[in-house]
C-alpha cells in the first residue's frame, strides 16, 4: 500500500480498513531508543464501543503511549464487515514522512467474533451528522478513559 499522504500528514495517528486488514498509520518524532522499543517491545490493539461506535487503541511498550482512533464504519468499508480473521498492520513513521516501522497482529476467532458485532452494530448509525456529534462527544476522553471500557485486547 503507497502511503503518499504521510509527507503532508500532522503527527498523530490516522486508520482505515484497506487491502483486507485494519491500517494504523502513526507519525512523529521519535528518539533511538523509542524506535527500539517500537520494533521489539510488546504491542496491544484495544477495541472500545463507545457512543455505539468502535474505538481501537494502539499501544507498545515503553514506546508508543495509548493512542485512538475511531473507526467510522459505512456501508462496507472495503470488505471489514465479512467475518473473518481480523488483521491489523501498525505502520510508524519519522517526522519526515519515511516508514521506521511495521507491526501486525492477528485476531484471534472470538476477538474477530466480538470485532464483527461491533462493526454491524456501528453500521446502523450511519447518519453523518450522528456520527459526528459522537465523534464529538468520544474526542473529549483520553485514550486511559477508553482503556477502562475495553472490550477486547489483541495481544502482539
Amino acid at each position: 500500500m503507497q502511503f503518499d499522504f504521510v509527507k503532508e500528514m500532522d503527527q498523530g495517528i490516522v486508520m482505515d480498513y484497506a487491502e483486507g486488514k485494519f491500517m494504523f498509520v502513526i507519525k512523529d518524532f521519535w528518539s533511538k531508543e523509542e524506535l527500539s522499543f517500537l520494533k521489539k517491545k510488546k504491542g496491544m490493539i484495544s477495541l472500545v464501543q463507545k457512543e455505539n461506535l468502535p474505538v481501537f487503541i494502539v499501544q507498545i511498550e515503553e514506546g508508543l503511549e495509548s493512542s485512538d482512533c475511531v473507526f467510522c464504519v459505512t456501508s462496507d468499508n472495503d470488505g471489514c464487515l465479512s467475518m473473518q480473521n481480523y488483521q491489523f498492520e501498525i505502520h510508524v513513521f519519522d517526522d519526515a514522512g519515511n516508514e521506521v516501522v511495521k507491526r501486525s497482529a492477528e485476531a484471534n476467532k472470538s476477538a474477530s467474533v466480538k470485532i464483527y458485532e461491533i462493526l454491524h452494530e456501528a453500521v446502523k448509525d450511519e447518519d453523518e451528522a450522528v456520527v459526528d456529534a459522537k465523534i464529538a462527544k468520544i474526542s473529549v476522553l483520553e485514550p486511559f478513559e477508553l482503556e477502562e471500557l475495553t472490550n477486547l485486547h489483541i495481544k502482539f
